[in-house]
């Protein structure tokens, strides 16, 4: 046998060769000419025909590859058991249908076979936990602001905390490494036992974002009054104007009494809010940037990050924040939908 042949023997003739072979087969070539004209084997030139004439194709047969392992029995019970538990793992599956059933699957097969279906193994979104008075509550916010138009949230001066950590992590993290640098310094993902943190309030709205003040010491309704005092009318007034809507969540202590006393005297329209609703917050979205952002500069201690921070905040652009504000269309619609129930924001 010929060298060419050796090696066509190893490799599965491609479809277009396959056709191309029954196309000068009909012409009245014989296999050998076919076999040299092409430089492929003679017995596969032979097979491909000899399945041609037999199937009237040329393409694979079903039944071809690796046997089914497990029975369509078998299967209901792997998928019975994952839908019962959403947070079962495959090889819990795997051990569940040994001791339960008798039925010795590998967790690969579990995989397979919820993806036959669309279930596939997905890192588990984290939500706030909603109470079904929460549920009731977020599903009444809709109903009050389901008929508002982008117009009507431009109008909003969005305001929240958030702490910032100087050594944090998104979760998991990739890297790509050559065998035997595991522990390799600059190739560690390196956690903290303690790490230094600062507490900031921070305002948007569609016209950008506004100040960015950090919290000094524990926050409390004195401080926070404080913090509404020097920002609230500054913010509004500049990015909005004057018959700005003020949005805070219902903290307590954004809500004491103090607090509410002084905005009924001042005379500000505050938006009404449905506790547990993060997602309806667009300011989160800037959270998330600004510290993604942070994540990105050699910063090294504290100080170091209370410099960077203002700077990084107010280089989070105009049009990104009014596309958060356009999107309250679609998180108010998703919440009424849902019924005060989880949305994908």
């Amino acid at each position: 046998m010929k060298e060419r042949d050796i090696i066509t023997l190893r490799k599965e003739i491609n479809l277009d060769k396959r056709k191309e072979i029954i196309t000068l087969y009909k012409a009245g070539f014989s296999i050998r000419e076919i076999s040299d004209h092409l430089q492929i084997n003679y017995f596969s030139v032979r097979k491909i025909i000899k399945k041609w004439n037999e199937f009237g194709t040329v393409d694979n047969l079903s039944g071809r590859g690796r046997k089914r392992c497990t029975t369509k029995a078998e299967d209901r019970i792997i998928l019975r058991t994952i839908k019962k538990n959403r947070f079962i793992s495959s090889s819990l599956t795997s051990l569940e249908m040994k001791e339960f059933y008798n039925i010795k699957v590998s967790s690969d097969t579990v995989i397979r076979r919820a993806k036959e279906i669309g279930l596939f193994p997905r890192i588990a979104r984290k939500k706030p936990f909603l109470s079904k008075i929460n549920k009731k509550k977020r599903f009444e916010f809709s109903k009050k602001y389901k008929d508002w138009e982008v117009e009507d949230w431009e109008k909003v001066l969005w305001t929240d905390e958030t702490k910032i950590n100087l050594h944090s992590s998104d979760g998991k993290i990739w890297v790509w490494r050559f065998e035997g640098e595991e522990l390799d310094d600059e190739l560690i993902s390196k956690t903290y036992q303690h790490s230094d943190s600062i507490m900031v309030w921070c305002s948007i709205s569609s016209n950008g974002v506004g100040s960015i003040h950090i919290i000094d010491g524990k926050m409390n309704a004195k401080i926070y009054l404080k913090i509404l005092k020097k920002y609230l009318f500054f913010d509004g007034n500049r990015l909005i104007g004057e018959e700005f809507i003020f949005q805070r969540d219902n903290d307590p202590k954004h809500k004491s009494g103090p607090v509410s006393d002084w905005l009924t005297e001042k005379g500000v329209e505050v938006l009404g809010w449905a506790s547990n609703s993060p997602d309806m917050n667009p300011i989160e979205n800037c959270f998330h940037i600004l510290k993604s952002k942070l994540r990105k500069l050699n910063i090294n201690n504290k100080n170091d990050l209370i410099k960077k921070l203002a700077p990084t905040w107010n280089s989070i652009s105009q049009e990104y924040c009014y596309s958060l504000i356009e999107s309250m269309i679609n998180r108010i619609s998703e919440l009424y939908k849902n019924k005060g129930g989880y949305t994908s924001y």
